[in-house]
Parts: structure tokens; C-alpha cells; sequence
């Protein structure tokens, strides 16, 4: 029989960057990042900087409508090589873009955590699923392809894409 335990990690979605670290101390969030050792499978997925339905697009879009953002936010973020994200966390064909972003969502991993614990494996699994829009259909190849070719990138043990977005990529 399998043993698996759960521990909520409350806490808001997103926060400014310039609080996550005082965040990550408060009584409900705290648990879970001193568990965060505990777990052995992530699974996530990633979206394209060029997508307008990716979610950090949308969010980030939405902030500078709303003028909570400088409206080049985007453009800015672009010009310093974000091509994709995973768990709201930018990346360029070169690694992870700290301080890009004024935002970033509340995970208990960041991305160059996720590359240590797949390139040191100890039983612990990151499933990362890279499949179309389900809003349009479209790849993210451009997203996908840094995280294929850039061993400092590389963080998934598994990958699941679709028949269409591998074609797409051998074809590049």
C-alpha cells in the first residue's frame, strides 16, 4: 500500500517578488517549503512568451491594462530573451530570468531546483507536460526548445508533448 500525505500550502497565487521571501516565513506557508523535501513526483507543464493564452501572458497583460505594471512590461521581459515559462517562471534559450518578472507565483521549487533534483535522481520524478493550447491548438515548440537543448535547462525526467509539437521540433 502506498503511504501519501498532502499539506496545504496556503498562501496567495502571486506576489510581488520583492515579498516571496518574507512570505515563504508566514505559519501556513512555511510547512510546506520545510516538506518540500518529502516529494517525489512534480508534474507541470510550460507556456510560450509569444502566446497570448499562456497564463503568465494573460496575467502580466492584465496588470499593465489595469496600470498596476509599466506597459512595456512585456516588451522589456521579450527583449531579455523570455521565450517560455514554468510555474510562472521565465526563462531564456540560456536559463532562468530572475528579477525579470516583478511577479511570480508561489511554488515550492525553482527551476534550478528542478534541474539539480533531475540531474541528481534519488527516486524523485518531474513530470513536465508540454502539449497545444487547449484554447487554440497551437505548439509551444518555441518554449519547448531551449528546455530540450540547454542542459542547464533541462528539468523534467519525463516529457509528454504531442505528436505534432515533436514533429515540429525535428523538423527545426
Amino acid at each position: 500500500m502506498t503511504n501519501i500525505k498532502s499539506v496545504a500550502l496556503f498562501s496567495e497565487t502571486v506576489v510581488d517578488n520583492a515579498d516571496y521571501e518574507k512570505l515563504k516565513k508566514n505559519p501556513g506557508i512555511r510547512q510546506s517549503f520545510e516538506r518540500k523535501s518529502e516529494i517525489d513526483i512534480i508534474v507541470t507543464s510550460l507556456a510560450s512568451a509569444d502566446h497570448e493564452h499562456g497564463l503568465l501572458v494573460q496575467y502580466l497583460s492584465h496588470l499593465v491594462e489595469q496600470g498596476f505594471m509599466e506597459p512595456n512590461l512585456l516588451e522589456t521581459m521579450r527583449k531579455a530573451g523570455w521565450v517560455g515559462d514554468v510555474q510562472f517562471q521565465p526563462y531564456s534559450k540560456d536559463g532562468p530570468l530572475k528579477n525579470v518578472c516583478p511577479v511570480r507565483a508561489v511554488t515550492l521549487f525553482e527551476l534550478d531546483e528542478l534541474v539539480e533534483m533531475v540531474r541528481t535522481p534519488q527516486g524523485k520524478y518531474v513530470v513536465l507536460v508540454a502539449g497545444p493550447c487547449g484554447e487554440c491548438g497551437n505548439t509551444k515548440k518555441h518554449a519547448l526548445k531551449p528546455l530540450i537543448a540547454n542542459e542547464n535547462l533541462r528539468l523534467w525526467t519525463h516529457l509528454v508533448t504531442d505528436a505534432r509539437t515533436a514533429r515540429e521540433l525535428l523538423e527545426e
